[in-house]
Formats: C-alpha cells, sequence, structure tokens
C-alpha cells in the first residue's frame, strides 16, 4: 500500500489484423496479481511526420504508410493541405515527389497554394509493412516566415487500392 511504479509498454501493430483488439496486463505485486485492461485499435494509416523546415527554401516532407496484415497498395488517393497556425500564407504551390517506383506520373489537382488532391496509380512494386515512404511533399515557405512560426499539414480523403482495384481503407492523424 502506497507503493507506486511507472512503466511502458511497447507494442507493435506488424502482422496483426485490422481492428479493435482487448487484452490485458497482469501485474504480480506481493504473490497477487492485477490485471489491467488494455485496448488497441489497428489501422492503416497515411501520414507525415512533425519536422522542422528553414524559411525560403524548398524541402521535402516524407509522407508514409503504415500498412497492417499483409495489405498491399498499389495506388492511393488523397488530398493534403498545409495552413499557417501563426505563420504567413504560402505562396508557393505544393508539389509531390512519388519515391515509389510507378508507370505513370502522379495526378496532382492544385486547388490554392497550400492546396493539393493527388493521385498516384500503377505502382509497380505493391507497398507493404509500417513506415513506408512512397513520396516526398515539397514545400516552400515563404522568405518572412520566422523561427517558431508553424503551418499544420493534414491528409485527408485518403484511401488505396490493391492491384486488383479493391479499396483498402486509410486513416490520418488529426494533423503533423
Amino acid at each position: 500500500p502506497g507503493d507506486s511504479a511507472s512503466f511502458g509498454i511497447s507494442v507493435s501493430s506488424s502482422g496483426i489484423e485490422n481492428g479493435e483488439h482487448l487484452g490485458a496486463v497482469q501485474i504480480l505485486y506481493d504473490e497477487e496479481i492485477e490485471s489491467i485492461d488494455v485496448s488497441m485499435n489497428v489501422q492503416n494509416i497515411i501520414y507525415a511526420g512533425n519536422q522542422q523546415i528553414e524559411s525560403g527554401t524548398s524541402n521535402a516532407v516524407p509522407l508514409m504508410l503504415d500498412l497492417n496484415d499483409g495489405q498491399e497498395v498499389s495506388g492511393l488517393i488523397f488530398a493534403i493541405e498545409v495552413s499557417p497556425v501563426d505563420a504567413p500564407d504560402l505562396l508557393d504551390d505544393l508539389q509531390i515527389e512519388v519515391v515509389a517506383s510507378t508507370v505513370s506520373d502522379p495526378l496532382v489537382n492544385v486547388i490554392e497554394p497550400g492546396l493539393i488532391s493527388v493521385v498516384i496509380l500503377d505502382i509497380d512494386n505493391p507497398l507493404s509493412g509500417l513506415g513506408v515512404n512512397f513520396a516526398n511533399l515539397l514545400i516552400t515557405l515563404p522568405p518572412n516566415a520566422m523561427s517558431f512560426e508553424t503551418y499544420n499539414l493534414s491528409i485527408s480523403g485518403a484511401s488505396a487500392s490493391d492491384a486488383e482495384y479493391n479499396v483498402i481503407e486509410l486513416v490520418s492523424p488529426e494533423t503533423a
């Protein structure tokens, strides 16, 4: 009584089927077993990590996929928006550089500076696994953007398909 300890548990979703998984962590203390219920929601995810980039220069922000339970992606569609939080508006259009080998160039629709929709078709070697860098977002921050000013990057409307054109659902974190 009165004792406490902190501990961390790390799990990987690699090879685990998408969906909600329930379990329990059992702790043995003073010859008694305590059980703590845990849950994990496994999903295919499209994301871009937090990154510091320099104003007035062209920067490549990696776009990533986490694909579970053997999913293989041959095509993708998504929208990307980069919006200022406390920084000046973007002046130049966003661009995409595909890292994965494809038969055709990506289709990029520039809606306005900071907002594009993207279609990537015919990926030669289907993408699979965790932490897959499939493309880079090319972004140029305005020269008057100052240190510690921030932009939100959000990915929306994302989905993927396999070689037989079956839909593979993707989710994305709110913002990066």
